[in-house]
């Protein structure tokens, strides 16, 4: 596994280091504690690391979960606020769609579009639900990088209900919380994401 992902990963691999938090697990409705910067602690670099180790594993079986673009510290049994999401410019192409990634540590949302849109959301790990959700379709936001640094940027489209999501999660907020008509999730067996390519293109999402 080190081969496949890289000299980079330090982090010993056990089975354990895969496993997916998700729907019904407590943990994933606990607020993350913000992260000790300047500088960043080697257990939150360990946290990034794992992040894109599992997302790349998951990647390459597909069969499993899907191909997360994005995952949260929170999936993985961390409580920090850390997120990761993969370079949009490669979402379309499953060879490269992990090859690089946004690292988001403690992450801000600084200003809402009043203009939403309702939108199917899944959640990595749950192969069977969709959620309908109604987002402002841009945000602007700040963060900190894997350098440290800060950035504050202005994201709209997929991409900013992509960061929404995780930084959702990272409050404690599962997506069935914000769901509409009464959080009642949607059972894939009745949405028009019911298909091969639709679970596939869906998870694109999660």
């Amino acid at each position: 596994l080190r081969e496949i992902f890289g000299k980079q990963i330090n982090m010993t691999i056990t089975k354990e280091a895969f496993k997916i938090y998700t729907l019904g697990s407590r943990l994933l409705k606990m607020p993350c504690k913000a992260v000790e910067l300047s500088p960043i602690p080697k257990e939150s670099t360990q946290v990034l690391e794992s992040l894109q180790l599992v997302a790349r594993y998951y990647g390459e079986r597909p069969h499993l979960y899907g191909v997360p673009i994005s995952l949260c510290a929170p999936k993985i049994g961390k409580l920090q606020q850390i997120f990761i999401i993969s370079n949009p410019e490669n979402w379309k192409d499953p060879k490269k769609i992990h090859d690089e990634f946004d690292i988001i540590i403690n992450p801000e949302i600084l200003d809402k579009s009043e203009e939403t849109k309702q939108v199917w959301e899944n959640s990595f790990g749950i192969q069977d639900r969709v959620w309908l959700v109604e987002r402002p379709t841009s945000v602007k936001i700040a963060y900190f990088d894997e350098n440290n640094e800060r950035r504050e940027l202005d994201i709209e489209g997929d991409y900013a209900r992509v960061f929404q999501h995780e930084y959702d999660q990272l409050q404690g907020v599962h997506v069935d919380d914000v769901a509409l008509e009464n959080k009642k999730y949607i059972d894939s067996s009745v949405n028009p994401w019911n298909t091969k390519f639709g679970r596939f293109i869906s998870k694109l999402f999660s």
